[in-house]
């Protein structure tokens, strides 16, 4: 009925064979001369060169990592003079809770020698769960309430004591994860080897461990189990001045603060040899 066109030309279209046109990049290797001897001398110093870089910035870091092991080795020596020690690296910040009825006084001692040695802010706060008025003064002990114009950056070490209603004394190292180190005996062994005055010596190291759990014992024993234990502190200081020897050391301190505290006063200790001996530990304590 009706006569039409067709919709499609006849011819065909050469349709390209890529989308983009790209250069051959074979041609120009094949033209281009080959490298030289001189050409990759100058590639292989330049890389000699960086190689150098690196060993001496790996050289140079080496020496630091040593020398920071180097502050945290101990050097043996375990006296109460903490002078002779031969670096001493602190935390930079403790705190420390103890029972106003109990005090540490062989912790705060410590604290004290260290105060003198290094500068370090001490200050004290009294928690709402204490009932009793602490009876010890911490202000003799260098300890302060008012710090708002102090500047806690450039100390050494900050020290937060809090007298507050506790079984034992703790101080708290990992406010994180809520890590505690329970009793002073546990607390200046901790002291003593970040100081790094705990002995090296591993003989010298268990003779001191075993008088520091000799003070726990005293304290947590039983009047039966209190008796045999004061024997045996009675027989060794019958023989030596101190529990470390010639001089008051840190056993002495630790040992001293928990006779003050199983028994009322020094008079009521009835071997003589131990009540010479406390009475010498005395006389080196800021009462």
């Amino acid at each position: 009925m009706y006569h039409m066109k067709p919709v499609m030309s006849a011819t065909v279209e050469q349709l390209p064979t890529c989308m983009y046109k790209m250069k051959n990049i074979y041609s120009e290797w094949s033209d281009s001369a080959p490298a030289t001897k001189d050409d990759l001398l100058i590639s292989a110093e330049s890389l000699l060169q960086r190689q150098n870089a690196v060993i001496s910035k790996l050289e140079a870091l080496q020496i630091k990592i040593n020398s920071a092991l180097e502050g945290h080795q101990s050097s043996g020596n375990s006296a109460l003079n903490l002078s002779t020690t031969k670096e001493i690296v602190l935390p930079k910040e403790i705190v420390i809770t103890c029972n106003p009825t109990v005090p540490a006084r062989a912790l705060l001692q410590m604290i004290t020698n260290i105060k003198s040695e290094k500068n370090v802010l001490c200050v004290f706060y009294t928690h709402n769960s204490a009932k009793h008025a602490p009876c010890l003064d911490l202000s003799k002990y260098g300890f302060q309430t008012d710090i708002q114009a102090v500047t806690r950056c450039d100390k050494d070490m900050v020290v937060t004591w809090i007298w507050k209603e506790c079984d034992e004394c703790e101080m708290m190292i990992s406010p994180i994860q809520q890590i505690k180190i329970v009793n002073e005996a546990n607390i200046c062994r901790y002291l003593l080897r970040v100081l790094g005055s705990y002995p090296n010596d591993a003989a010298a190291a268990s003779i001191m461990d075993q008088w520091l759990d000799t003070a726990t014992d005293l304290v947590k024993a039983r009047n039966s189990e209190k008796t045999s234990t004061v024997e045996k502190i009675s027989n060794y200081l019958s023989k030596s001045s101190f529990i470390s020897g010639n001089n008051v050391g840190v056993e002495d301190l630790v040992l001293h603060s928990a006779f003050m505290r199983t028994v009322s006063a020094e008079q009521s200790i009835k071997d003589k040899v131990l009540r010479q001996w406390c009475s010498a530990v005395s006389s080196h304590l800021i009462l």
